[in-house]
C-alpha cells in the first residue's frame, strides 16, 4: 500500500481543492492510501465534509493559527509525515511548499505550480509584502525535485527563475457536471452572464460589471450573476445596478452555470482557472481577458 500525503493550506472551497478531491475520489483503493494534511484550522467555506465522503485515509489539521504555523508548522508536518508513513508528498500553495522545503526527509515530493507569484502575490498583498512572499516561494520551490505546472505559460514564467517543471494541464471532473447547459436566451436574445470566483482585485470583477452594463445598454444582456465572495464584495455591490445579483459562496455552482448563457473572466493574472474549465464543461461560451495564460489554456500546442 502506497501512502500519498496531500498537503494544502486549508480545505477552503476553491478550484485547486476540487482537483485534489477528484484525484482522491479516483484513486485505486487497493494500491493507494490518501492522507489530507491541512496547515491551519478550517474556515466557514470548508470542503472538509466532501473530503470525508471520499476519504481513503485520515484528514489531519494543524489547529493553531498562521503565526504558530510560521514557527512550528514544519516540525509538526515532519512528525505527521513520519507517523503516517508517507511514501509520496503532493503540495500546493505557499504554506505547504514553504514548510516542505524545510523538511529533511527522503520522500518524493511533487508541488503544483498553479499561478505566478510575482503577479498574484503583489496584487493580493501589495508590492513589498507580495514581492517578498514571491521570492520566498521561488526559493522553496527550487528545493522540490518534481515541480508540475498547470500550463505551459506558467511553466515558462517559472523557468525565468531557474525552476524547470513538467506540465500537466488543469482539468475538471466531468462526472460532477452536466453538459446540458441551458444556453437558450429569452425571446429578446438577451444573455444571462455569470462570473464565479474570488472577489479580489486581481480578478477585475469591476470589468465584468462594466461589460454587463455596456451589453445591457445595447439590449444584449439581461442579468449578471456573481458567485463568490471576497474583500471587494461590498464595493462591487455598491457599484452594481439593476440586473446584477451577488449570491456569495454556494455549494451548487453547476446549477448557476447551467442557468446562464455566457461566462466572463477578465482577470489580470491566472494560472489555468478552474472556473473557466467548469464553465466550458457545462457547455458555456467564455469571454476571457487577453492574457498569455488564457491564450495558452484552451488552445493546447
Amino acid at each position: 500500500m502506497i501512502t500519498i500525503c496531500y498537503i494544502v493550506s486549508t480545505l477552503q472551497r476553491c478550484g485547486p481543492n476540487n482537483q485534489i478531491l477528484g484525484i482522491i475520489r479516483n484513486l485505486d483503493r487497493r494500491r493507494f492510501r490518501a492522507i489530507v494534511i491541512c496547515c491551519g484550522p478550517e474556515r466557514q467555506d470548508s470542503m472538509k465534509s466532501l473530503f470525508e465522503d471520499v476519504a481513503a485515509g485520515p484528514i489531519v489539521s494543524f489547529e493553531r493559527g498562521r503565526l504558530s504555523w510560521l514557527f512550528h508548522g514544519h516540525t509538526w508536518l515532519k512528525n505527521v509525515l513520519k507517523s503516517e508513513g508517507a511514501n509520496i508528498v503532493h503540495t500546493q500553495n505557499f504554506r505547504p511548499d514553504l514548510a516542505m522545503s524545510k523538511i529533511s526527509l527522503e520522500i518524493p515530493w511533487i508541488c503544483t505550480l498553479r499561478n505566478y507569484p510575482l503577479e498574484d502575490y503583489t496584487a493580493t498583498y501589495g508590492f513589498l509584502i507580495g514581492r517578498f512572499m514571491a521570492i520566498t516561494h521561488f526559493k522553496a520551490t527550487k528545493k522540490c525535485r518534481y515541480p508540475v505546472a498547470c500550463g505551459q505559460t506558467i511553466s515558462s514564467l517559472y523557468r525565468r527563475h531557474g525552476i524547470h517543471s513538467k506540465v500537466i494541464y488543469n482539468g475538471t471532473d466531468l462526472s460532477q457536471v452536466s453538459m446540458a447547459s441551458d444556453t437558450r436566451c429569452n425571446t429578446l436574445g438577451k444573455h444571462r452572464i455569470i462570473y464565479t470566483g474570488n472577489l479580489v482585485s486581481r480578478k477585475r470583477v469591476d470589468r465584468v460589471i462594466d461589460l454587463f452594463k455596456s451589453m445591457k445598454s445595447l439590449g444584449l444582456a439581461e442579468s449578471l450573476t456573481i458567485v463568490g465572495d471576497g474583500p471587494l464584495r461590498g464595493a462591487l455591490e455598491r457599484s452594481g445596478g439593476n440586473g446584477i445579483k451577488f449570491v456569495g459562496l454556494v455549494t451548487n455552482v453547476t446549477d448557476y452555470l447551467q442557468g446562464s448563457t455566457i461566462f466572463v473572466l477578465l482577470s489580470d493574472s491566472e494560472g489555468i482557472p478552474n472556473s473557466v474549465l467548469e464553465a466550458l464543461a457545462c457547455g458555456l461560451p467564455c469571454i476571457l481577458s487577453d492574457i498569455p495564460q488564457h491564450r495558452n489554456s484552451y488552445f493546447f500546442p
